[in-house]
């Protein structure tokens, strides 16, 4: 007398593995969800590179001009209204606007926050630093945007 074995699974372990294999999906499907999340937005993304872009492209060539007509950066006490008016006192060698904005203000960052110089900078001790506090909008963060 021979014996089969039957090829055909007992219903408790073909629930088994139709719950391990909807288990592993949710699973999968709630860890992508999770990664996700802790990203930026695409609309950060943007905000960032911008905020990048203008501070290392733009206002670095709007001090480059700045500096060359003074001889000399801004001071911190004159900030970046330098670039958009003449310093008291200065002039004879004052040549700008160094920026071109269209309400003639300084512009704010993509948080709507202002820009925060200094010189002779922390980071930039022979020039100036200039940055954005990003997008937790406090300065000294991890995702202050600056010219270093």
């Amino acid at each position: 007398m021979s014996t089969q074995t039957s090829s055909i699974r007992s219903p408790a372990k073909r629930g088994s593995a139709k719950f391990w294999v909807i288990g592993t999906i949710v699973v999968v499907l709630l860890a992508g969800v999770r990664v996700t999340s802790f990203g930026p937005s695409p609309g950060q993304k943007a905000k960032y590179e911008s905020t990048r872009i203008f501070v290392r492209t733009d206002m670095a060539k709007a001090f480059d001009a700045y500096r060359q007509d003074m001889g000399e950066l801004a001071s911190t006490q004159e900030g970046l209204s330098a670039l958009l008016q003449t310093p008291k006192g200065k002039n004879a060698k004052w040549h700008g606007p160094y920026l071109n904005t269209p309400t003639n203000r300084l512009p704010l960052d993509a948080w709507d926050e202002s820009y925060i110089y200094r010189q002779p900078g922390t980071h930039n001790p022979a020039g100036y630093d200039l940055f954005s506090k990003g997008p937790d909008r406090i300065g000294g963060t991890g995702d202050d945007i600056g010219n270093w």
